[in-house]
């Protein structure tokens, strides 16, 4: 075991051990990322309350190309561009987690990609749906696969 160092001198002094100081760097490490992460997320849905305020809806109200797509497009490009790039070790893991579980995270929406493709259907019938559908999943498949490869071109 290595040298134990003493927290303060006097009656009741605490021993510190290098375990002890391995576990308080890690949770501070921790905390650390976590703020960031948290601090990120924010930042994400501060860009996709902006990115849905600047894309045009269409002009019946049919939200057929909007923001939510850009962004969850936009969003997984991003996440697959960070993937790749932390599995190459060209990035710190905490940075791909901050921007990835963090921006990525309070960006993209999936929810809100739910709510309207119901509003879709609803208001358009079953084929607008369905394209409207179809387009945010293999957009966004396809944006993530394209960011992997943009990682592995880098």
């Amino acid at each position: 075991m290595g040298p134990v160092a003493r927290e303060r001198s006097g009656p009741g002094a605490r021993a510190v051990t290098p375990l002890a100081g391995t576990m308080a760097a890690t949770l501070t490490g921790t905390l650390t990322v976590t703020l960031a992460v948290a601090l990120a997320g924010g930042l994400g849905a501060v860009a996709r309350f902006v990115v849905d305020g600047v894309v045009p809806r269409h002009p019946h109200g049919t939200q057929l190309l909007t923001g939510t797509l850009v962004v969850n497009t936009a969003g997984s490009f991003l996440l697959g561009l960070t993937t790749a790039l932390a599995a190459r070790h060209a990035i710190d893991p905490d940075l791909a987690r901050i921007v990835g579980v963090g921006f990525c995270g309070g960006f993209t929406t999936f929810s809100t990609a739910s709510l309207e493709a119901v509003k879709v259907w609803f208001e358009d019938g079953t084929g607008r749906a369905t394209a409207y559908t179809l387009l945010m999943v293999i957009g966004s498949i396809c944006a993530a696969g394209l960011g992997l490869w943009t990682a592995e071109v880098l």
